[in-house]
């Protein structure tokens, strides 16, 4: 059983992966202090999937738990497994990122360009390589994680994840209603879990910052969401 997991949810393109590089890099010291993430103690970044045999393995006792909240069809929050698991730890915190329907559909679209010139003259060379690390001692990926890391970046985009994240990156620029709706079920289940802690982080710029209250429902009036 671990001490803490902290999953960091959002969207695809929301900046999930970026935000736990960019806190263990010491870019923003402030940040880190403000969402309880001392950087200097080891912890583990993994993702539904490798969830599982983290735990089983133990030796984990702060994991970062990268969550997209767009889940495969017929699986709800409430019967996730990886939530399930997550909610086994000691203490249980929820990062939810926000970002800018705008700016997700963006970054969605120059993820997809760079995944399909990677699988195209950097694939082959990714599969032979060991993991990556952070250049923090105190962040490490698990050994699955970080040696199947190229196979699912190459793969995923290759065989559904082009289609997908197209389809996203459209709906992302069209339906923008769709995207405030989905983030504001989420953080109505994420509230409802039992002793479970909720912060809102704005990924949209560079640089992310934490949200008060319920300062999102504000970035969504623009979109015809909420009314003032």
């Amino acid at each position: 059983m671990a001490d803490e997991i902290v999953v960091v949810a959002g969207l695809a393109g929301s900046g999930k992966s970026h935000l736990v590089r960019g806190l263990f890099a010491g870019h923003w010291p402030k940040m880190a202090e403000a969402l309880e993430i001392d950087i200097d103690r080891p912890w583990t970044v993994c993702d539904s999937a490798t969830l599982p045999s983290l735990l089983e393995n133990g030796g984990h006792r702060r994991i970062l738990l990268e969550y997209g909240i767009l889940r495969p069809k017929g699986l709800e929050w409430s019967t996730d497994p990886a939530l399930a698991l997550a909610e086994t730890a000691h203490r249980m915190r929820v990062l939810a990122l926000w970002c800018e329907p705008d700016d997700l559909a963006r970054r969605t679209r120059r993820r997809l360009r760079s995944a399909i010139l990677g699988a195209l003259f950097r694939g082959s060379r990714r599969l032979g390589r060991h993991p990556r690390t952070s250049p923090t001692p105190s962040l490490r990926r698990d050994d699955v994680h970080g040696r199947r890391r190229g196979v699912v970046r190459v793969w995923a985009f290759l065989r559904e994840g082009i289609l997908l994240h197209a389809s996203l990156a459209s709906r992302y620029r069209r339906d923008p209603e769709w995207v405030c709706g989905i983030f504001e079920r989420w953080l109505q289940f994420a509230a409802g879990l039992p002793n479970v802690d909720v912060q809102v982080v704005d990924t949209t710029s560079t640089e992310p910052r934490v949200m008060v209250a319920d300062e999102w429902i504000g970035r969504c009036t623009p979109h015809g969401r909420h009314e003032s």
